[in-house]
Order: C-alpha cells, then structure tokens, then sequence
C-alpha cells in the first residue's frame, strides 16, 4: 500500500484539488494542510489496522499449518510408540514362552532326580516284565513250530499212502 497514492485518490486531496483548481488560487493552505495531514494520519491508522489483520490472518494460517503439522507429528509420534509397545511385547511374549519351556524341562528333570529309587524298581519291573513277554513268544513259537513240523510229518505221510 503506497502512501502516496492513497493520499492522491483521498477525497480530502481531490476536494483541495477541485477547489485549487476552480479557484485558481489557495486561500487558506493551513486548513487544507491540517485536514489532508488529519486524513493521512486516519488513513494510516487505518493501513496499520488492515496490516495488524494482514498479520492476524497470516499468524492464524501459520497456526493451523503449525496445528497440521503437530498433528501429523503427533500421530508419527503414536504410531511409533505403538510400534515399540508391540514389539515390547512381542520379545517379552517370546522370553516368557521360552522360560516357561525352560522351567518345564528343569521340573522333569527335578522329577526324575527325585523319582531315582522308584524308577529303579519300576524299570526293573518293565525289564522282567519285556524277558517274561519274549520268553513266552519264544516258547510258544518253539512249540508251535513243533506242532508245525509233526502236521507236516501227518501230510507227507498221507501223501505217500495216497500216491
């Protein structure tokens, strides 16, 4: 905003002008003086009001850049935390799935050391047991493979009758 063009487009200046001209003389330069400063100086408080709204506008558009940028920022910053949260968890997950596998193996074996003796007899008890079991196939096929032998004996035997 030129000052000196809004002084010349004043209608304080086009009257003084008009009056100058019609005249062809000035009469009284110190009121016209007093009433285009007066006019100058409303215009100007007016140019400051309008630039004090200019920069208003301005620093509210600067602060909903700034409000959009805090937000994005904002959110960034929530995505991010999110993320460390989660894999936070994740690893404490996978720690604490595996200390529990660890506890279970050492109880089993805490279990077993306790259990010697017991298992001692009960694995004796398995071992006599599996002998007495193969023992009994063994005879039976030794038996049976005698059967076996005397019925095929009783087939030759019919066989050479027959023949």
């Amino acid at each position: 905003l030129g000052g000196k063009n809004i002084i010349l487009k004043s209608a304080a200046f086009r009257a003084w002008k008009h009056n100058a001209i019609d005249l062809g003389q000035v009469t009284d330069l110190k009121e016209v003086a007093s009433s285009l400063r007066d006019e100058v100086e409303a215009l100007a408080t007016k140019c400051r009001a309008l630039e004090k709204e200019l920069e208003q506008h301005r620093s509210d558009a600067d602060s909903a850049s700034i409000r959009h940028k805090n937000n994005t920022l904002r959110r960034t910053m929530f995505k991010m935390l999110g993320q460390a949260t989660g894999s936070a968890f994740h690893t404490w997950y996978s720690h604490a799935k595996l200390w529990k596998q660890q506890q279970l193996h050492i109880e089993k074996a805490a279990r077993r050391w306790q259990m010697q003796g017991a298992m001692r007899c009960y694995n004796k008890w398995v071992e006599t047991t599996k002998t007495r079991q193969w023992l009994r196939k063994f005879v039976k096929r030794m038996i049976g493979g005698r059967d076996y032998a005397l019925l095929l004996c009783a087939f030759r035997q019919y066989r050479r009758l027959v023949e």
